[in-house]
Formats: C-alpha cells, structure tokens, sequence
C-alpha cells in the first residue's frame, strides 16, 4: 500500500469514529427526551384519573341528591296515596 492509501485509510476511520460517536449522542438526547415525554405522558394520565373519578363522584353525588331522591320520594308519596291516606 503506498502512503497516499494509507492516509485515506486513516482519514476514514477518523471520519467513522466521528460519525458514529455523533450518531451515539443524537440517539442518547433522543432516548433522554422520550424518557422525558413518558414521564410527562404518565403524569397525565394520573391528573386525568384523579380528575375522571372526582367527576364520576360529583355525578353520582348530583343525580342521587337531585334526580333520585325527588323520584324516591314521590314514590313513598304515591304508596302512601295508594294505602288510601290522601292527606
């Protein structure tokens, strides 16, 4: 080999061992940021639990107040009625 092959040859190696430790960083920060993102992406999902069930509570909180006990009461007063007490 004469010396201009070998200093290609070299000169291509530097360029690979750049190129790679480049490429190894890029994906190291691209591992760094979605380990970022799923942290974020479950702590939403926990503030979206803890928000649904407080939602869920305050629905079955309404429609048992506001809704069901009207009714259930109208029903003892239609019983009532139905025994014969029309008071």
């Amino acid at each position: 080999m004469n010396d201009s092959a070998k200093t290609l040859g070299q000169r291509y190696g530097q360029v690979r061992d750049a190129f790679t430790a480049l490429i190894t960083s890029h994906i190291a920060q691209t591992m760094a940021d979605s380990r970022q993102r799923i942290h974020q992406a479950q702590l939403a999902t926990g503030a979206l639990l803890v928000l649904t069930l407080l939602l869920a509570i305050a629905c079955r909180v309404f429609i048992s107040n506001r809704v069901l006990l009207p009714l259930r009461q109208a029903g003892e007063r239609f019983n009532e009625m139905a025994r014969g007490d029309l008071s």
